[in-house]
């Protein structure tokens, strides 16, 4: 499923996603571990595509973005 991720999102289009991730509480030994690992997996697509950018500053237009949308305290941030 990550792989999926990494051939659909592009340097052109990665403005317009964003990432849920859904966990099972009912296994609430693995829910850390879960979302840890997905995080990870997102993050690193993330500098993936920044990396496959044309554009040097995607990755500081991506962060300004977020600024925007969130305040720099937000958990989200």
């Amino acid at each position: 499923m990550i792989r999926l991720i990494d051939d659909i999102i592009q340097p052109e289009n990665i403005n317009m996603y964003i990432a849920v991730i859904v966990v099972d509480l009912s296994k609430s030994a693995k829910v850390l571990g879960e979302v840890q690992f997905y995080l990870k997996a997102i993050q690193d697509c993330v500098k993936a595509v920044c990396s496959r950018s044309q554009s040097t500053d995607l990755e500081a237009r991506l962060i300004a973005r977020c600024k925007r949308k969130f305040n720099e305290k937000h958990p989200d941030m």
